[in-house]
């Protein structure tokens, strides 16, 4: 088993349907960490109207048994910034390590984007949300930046299921330099206790009733699906990505793109 991976949703365009991978420890007996991606069901499909691609969610996540990094990457108007922005921040952490931090990873973007820049894109209006999300088991400490309305969740028995990155209207491209260097309120960090659980995901899940947040998957719902998982990333990602498709409380779901990185820390 690798200890990285990325999932792309030009790869992933069948309604209804999500694929699962995992990565962790070669020596481990199931993964450390899992991820869903899904275009949504049809419904998805009918508003983004015949979109060349129309799953422009991707992500990125690796697990090397101490540190667990999450990118998570939702494009608007277009898929191509946020295509661009996975390739290019997993090839810097498989380049680097985990050792990156998200802001180191950013900066180092930045000067790859500066340098490999395709005048062809710069008149684009493709954007993208960004999540980057790294957990130090060792230290016990969790730090992030988070561009766009994407959710970071930290869950445990004692201490509940609560979020801790903060939605926020900020969008960035590779070709637009100035949304490279987002503000310290993007930022965020939280301490990370042994067995909770970390969760991200874009909003096709915390709103997979499109634009209604309310009547969409809520923290109550992560906690009975992580108390079924019994401490399963894979079983936990499958229910929540087939709940985030079908929608809950009689209120449809599917209606956005998906994506879902789960790890034990």
């Amino acid at each position: 088993m690798s200890v990285s991976l990325a999932l792309f949703g030009e790869d992933h365009l069948e309604p209804g349907a999500y694929a699962m991978a995992g990565v962790g420890l070669p020596s481990s007996g199931r993964p450390l960490t899992s991820c869903a991606l899904s275009v949504g069901s049809v419904s998805a499909l009918a508003r983004k109207g015949g979109t060349e691609v129309p799953n422009e969610d991707c992500l990125f996540a690796l697990d090397d048994g101490r540190f667990i990094v999450h990118i998570i990457a939702d494009g608007h108007h277009g898929y191509e910034s946020s295509h661009d922005f996975i390739e290019v921040l997993a090839r810097l952490y498989d380049r680097h390590g985990p050792h990156l931090k998200p802001d180191e990873a950013l900066a180092l973007a930045a000067d790859d984007w500066a340098k490999h820049s395709a005048p062809d894109l710069e008149a684009s209006e493709s954007r993208t949300t960004l999540l980057l999300t790294r957990v130090d088991r060792r230290e016990g400490t969790l730090e992030g930046v988070n561009l766009g309305d994407s959710a970071v969740f930290l869950a445990g028995v004692e201490t509940g299921v609560r979020r801790v990155a903060a939605a926020n209207e900020c969008y960035a491209a590779p070709w637009a330099p100035e949304s490279l260097h987002p503000s310290m309120d993007c930022a965020f960090h939280a301490p990370a206790r042994a067995g909770e659980w970390l969760l991200s995901c874009s909003d096709g899940v915390t709103e997979c009733h499109y634009g209604m947040p309310d009547t969409s998957i809520q923290s109550t719902d992560l906690e009975s699906l992580l108390i079924r998982a019994v401490g399963s990333t894979d079983t936990f990602v499958e229910a929540l990505a087939s709940l985030a498709l079908t929608g809950v409380r009689g209120h449809p779901g599917g209606e956005d793109n998906l994506a879902i990185i789960a790890s034990v820390i």
